[in-house]
């Protein structure tokens, strides 16, 4: 009787919860890590450059469409262009955003 008893096994749930749990907490740890880094970046000198580098970018961006539309450009070349300076212009903006909205949250 004692050779044909249900013999204890791993607890499978147990087992996948444990190692999610540590996933999670390897996960939260890079964040952190990450969080600190965009922190450290604001902080610095390199920030204010950074902003004032994309700040000049994006006026440019503007002043090559003026220029487009001064030089005759189609109406399909100013869209085009318009369109492509305003999704460029979004993203190096939201570049400053995560370093400024990090760096006063941490």
């Amino acid at each position: 009787m004692l050779d044909s008893a249900v013999h204890p096994q791993d607890n499978v749930v147990i087992n996948v919860y444990g190692s999610l749990k540590q996933e999670q907490e390897k996960t939260f740890e890079d964040l952190k890590e990450g969080d600190q880094r965009w922190k450290d970046l604001y902080e610095s000198s390199y920030f204010e450059m950074i902003e004032t580098f994309v700040k000049g970018l994006c006026e440019k961006m503007d002043d090559l469409e003026g220029e487009a539309f001064e030089n005759g450009a189609s109406n399909e070349e100013i869209v085009m262009r318009r369109a492509v300076a305003r999704l460029t212009k979004v993203n190096l903006k939201s570049l400053i955003t995560k370093i400024e909205q990090t760096g006063k949250q941490s």
